[in-house]
């Protein structure tokens, strides 16, 4: 049975490793190949995801059957190794306006971004510099955040992953 998924939405598929392997994300790779209702293809890595699971995400473009077919480095690891699967993607109603034209890319002439059927991407973000702090609560405080920034136009939201602001630095070096 095929699953029926809607356009442009990311979903994830899991495999399970028949083996155990020490240190899976360095000594181990799985490639999984996306044959589009099209002809063409493409290629994305799966990711270790702990213990024995493995998992990919993928989107659908355009509508019609997509088969998957997955390559592990270790040929004998019968989980991870010539998996092979199918999903259908269908149009549906989208009220998501990052979901109705497509994947995001950059433009022939690489000066901007825009969605897959040619629809401009203005990026205007909002850096949240404290977002991966105590200071912005989840999920109430994130929301409520997004919300203010989406009704005054903004199309990104940027969150600073480094130093956390409200770690104690202790005291300043003269």
């Amino acid at each position: 049975m095929s699953l029926v998924l809607p356009l442009n939405v990311v979903f994830e598929i899991a495999l399970l490793s028949t083996q155990a392997v020490d240190h899976p994300y360095q000594n181990l790779s799985v490639k999984v190949r996306i044959d589009c209702p099209d002809g063409s293809h493409f290629e994305i890595p799966a990711f270790w995801a702990g213990e024995n699971r493995w998992k990919f995400r993928v989107s659908a473009p355009k509508p019609g059957v997509y088969q998957y077919r997955t390559a592990c480095s270790d040929p004998a690891n019968a989980g991870l190794h010539d998996q092979t699967g199918q999903f259908t993607a269908v149009e549906t109603e989208r009220s998501n306006p990052l979901l109705a034209h497509g994947r995001l890319c950059v433009s022939p002439d690489k000066t901007y971004l825009m969605h897959e059927d040619g629809t401009p991407f203005l990026w205007v973000a909002d850096t949240w510099w404290m977002g991966l702090t105590s200071r912005l609560d989840w999920p109430g405080g994130v929301r409520s955040l997004a919300a203010d920034r989406a009704a005054k136009g903004f199309s990104v939201i940027q969150i600073v992953a480094g130093p956390l602001p409200d770690m104690d630095w202790g005291i300043p070096v003269e």
